[in-house]
């Protein structure tokens, strides 16, 4: 059986399957309708070793493009609106609560999350809707469901896809560096973000030996101010020069144009967030483009080349299901590379 194929199981792919290979079997899924023997790993529980990620949510104008003939949302605590249901923003919420209940507390509580959304205009950047945190308490997972649930498609989203000045945001908040432009939108962002009531400096989540990660969720190409992106980008690598990306990688020029495939190449090629910890503490940066809109055009292209230069994975999806697969997969790469070998074979079985 095809993975497309199980995915049109909709009912039947979320009851079974995430309950059973998410929560039992600890983020792992099969990879195919038979069993499969898979590897299973355990984090040390030391905050040394817990990965942080931080996912990067695309609340450009993009997050409304129309999706049509998919699954609705069926969990009615995840609050998508009727209107929204049929939008990437929709299937995108739908997901991510999914994903959330469907993980045990243990298994959350595995990673260090937050999450970052773009500015809102006039500021381009991004701002920490969520300062890291671990999940040690149902209380906790509970306030991770109640952000999801609470975000509005009319009301949190902006006209800056500011993906590039993003992700130096996103660099500055993992060193505890200066506060860029993030503290920008007053009555949404997380204090818990910033190490002051003056909000001029991150928090950092910890660096210490951890792996540290970003997940881009993509709506569409990014819409930076190159100018602005390349001056920053030159604060963290002087010498910084333009990617040449393959003519096969079909990726259309103002997208080449953008600076956000060099900033995760230094993230994951050059950086190191801590010079006091031995050996290099940088960033790998996993995307995952969200389809199906008759406006996408080859902006999915990008995405993956922004990948391929973050060292991280790459996943298209088109539904909820998908994107909720999208993300375990993810999860548990993030979770194996930092991660001890501990036993193995567990048998999973998707529904036939």
């Amino acid at each position: 059986m095809t993975i497309s194929s199980r995915l049109s199981l909709h009912e039947r792919l979320l009851t079974a399957a995430l309950a059973a290979a998410l929560t039992a079997a600890g983020l792992f899924w099969a990879t195919n309708a038979h069993a499969d023997d898979i590897d299973i790993y355990s984090l040390p529980n030391t905050e040394g070793f817990r990965p942080n990620v931080l996912i990067i949510l695309d609340n450009s104008a993009n997050w409304s493009s129309a999706l049509k003939n998919l699954p609705k949302c069926n969990v009615a605590a995840a609050n998508v609106a009727s209107k929204d249901d049929d939008t990437k923003f929709g299937k995108e919420k739908c997901a991510l609560y999914k994903l959330i209940s469907s993980l045990s507390v243990a298994d959350l509580g595995q990673f260090n999350f937050a999450l970052m959304l773009f500015n809102e205009s006039p500021d381009d950047s991004g701002y920490p809707r969520k300062a890291f945190m671990r999940v040690t308490s149902q209380a906790d997972k509970d306030s991770l469901l109640n952000l999801i649930s609470g975000l509005a498609r009319t009301g949190d989203n902006t006209n800056n896809a500011s993906s590039a000045t993003s992700f130096y945001e996103a660099y500055q908040w993992f060193t505890g560096g200066t506060v860029h432009l993030g503290n920008k939108t007053a009555t949404k962002h997380d204090t818990a973000a910033f190490t002051s009531s003056s909000k001029t400096t991150y928090r950092s989540p910890g660096l210490g030996c951890a792996r540290n990660h970003i997940i881009y969720l993509a709506n569409g190409s990014p819409a930076d101010n190159d100018n602005k992106a390349l001056e920053l980008l030159k604060r963290l690598s002087p010498n910084a020069t333009r990617l040449s990306i393959p003519v096969a990688e079909n990726v259309k020029s103002t997208d080449a144009a953008n600076w956000i495939d060099e900033f995760a190449a230094f993230f994951n090629s050059a950086a190191d967030l801590d010079g006091s910890v031995e050996g290099v503490q940088n960033i790998t940066t996993h995307t995952i483009a969200v389809t199906g809109a008759s406006s996408d055009g080859n902006f999915p292209n990008f995405i993956r080349w922004i990948a391929k230069q973050g060292g991280g994975l790459y996943q298209e999806a088109q539904n909820s299901d998908q994107i909720i697969l999208a993300f375990t997969k993810i999860l548990n790469q993030i979770r194996a590379s930092n991660s001890v070998f501990a036993s193995a074979s567990l048998p999973v079985r998707w529904p036939s």
